[in-house]
């Protein structure tokens, strides 16, 4: 039986392109290895992380401020900035803001950044549990968490630029999407700055990072922000066992990224071991002051 010459001529074609294409992969990561190693600099750091909190932002809502609103996020800033100079990086220039949104959330950025929601706020009842929230998301800043995601995502993208490049100059097929990344492949050679980069660069690296990001942190992470929260609360004077009892009351993860966040049982339980074990000497600390009527007046207009 003989064999169509075609078929076989595609077949043939079909086996040196995947051939082609996993040299190409193989040479991207190759070239793009050493960004992982690479240090981030501070201003590398803040940049990304403004930009990552302006996203997130806007993802939310929009601050609260202005006027009597004001007074909210000064009371906020105070207590978070009182919390972060205790933490293990009390230089960086802390920003704690407020988000108008009835999605009751908190979130970070690299570089210092913390916001919290007008939702979240309403449903808080002491200081204590305010400041266990903000001194979870101080947490993350100080173990870089989201600045890991910046490192991976960089990464990411220097790959798929790289190995969209070679494919293309190796007659693979092509498409908007490779033709687009292609572009930025040099932008990854040398020392990279992505602060002096153009806009689409930019944002080529930044999508990369939000859409990691909306994985949310490993449980693993969700424990240590919970150690570091621990420990800056009871050395703040305020008492654990309001973070716990906030934990508690908050119900199971939400969907998205949330829902790969522990249990609030299991990082409860670690945190009642940490309150009686190595925290004990700091028992006495207090849920100062009930903040309801601060808070009460907090609704998405």
């Amino acid at each position: 039986m003989t064999s169509d010459p075609s078929l076989m001529a595609a077949a043939a074609e079909a086996s040196r392109m995947a051939a082609s294409m996993q040299l190409a992969n193989a040479e991207a990561e190759r070239a793009c290895a050493p960004l992982l190693a690479a240090e981030i600099t501070w201003p590398e750091e803040r940049f990304v992380g403004r930009k990552f909190a302006l996203q997130a932002t806007r993802n939310l809502g929009h601050l609260y401020a202005g006027g009597p609103k004001d007074e909210v996020a000064t009371y906020v800033a105070v207590v978070g900035k009182n919390l972060a100079s205790r933490s293990a990086r009390p230089d960086l220039p802390w920003t704690f803001a407020v988000v108008e949104s009835e999605t009751a959330s908190a979130s970070n950025a690299p570089g210092g950044y913390v916001f919290v929601t007008t939702g979240l706020l309403a449903s808080l009842h002491n200081e204590a549990e305010l400041a266990g929230v903000l001194a979870h998301e101080i947490g993350h800043v100080v173990h870089k968490d989201t600045l890991l995601k910046y490192r991976d995502a960089r990464h990411k993208q220097c790959v798929a630029a790289k190995w969209a490049a070679l494919a293309l100059a190796s007659g693979g097929p092509g498409n908007p999407t490779t033709a687009d990344a292609a572009k930025f492949a040099g932008k990854f050679d040398g020392a990279f700055d992505l602060e002096a980069a153009e806009d689409p660069f930019v944002t080529f690296v930044m999508n990369a990072v939000m859409t990691l990001a909306q994985f949310g942190n490993d449980p693993e992470a969700e424990f240590a922000a919970d150690d570091a929260a621990a420990r800056l609360v009871a050395f703040a004077g305020y008492d654990v066992g309001e973070y716990e009892r906030y934990l508690l009351s908050q119900g199971p993860p939400a969907a998205g990224g949330f829902a790969r966040h522990p249990a609030a049982e299991q990082r409860t339980t670690k945190l009642r071991s940490l309150r009686q074990g190595d925290l004990a000497a700091f028992a006495n600390g207090t849920a100062r002051p009930d903040v309801t009527a601060r808070f009460a007046g907090l609704k998405k207009r």
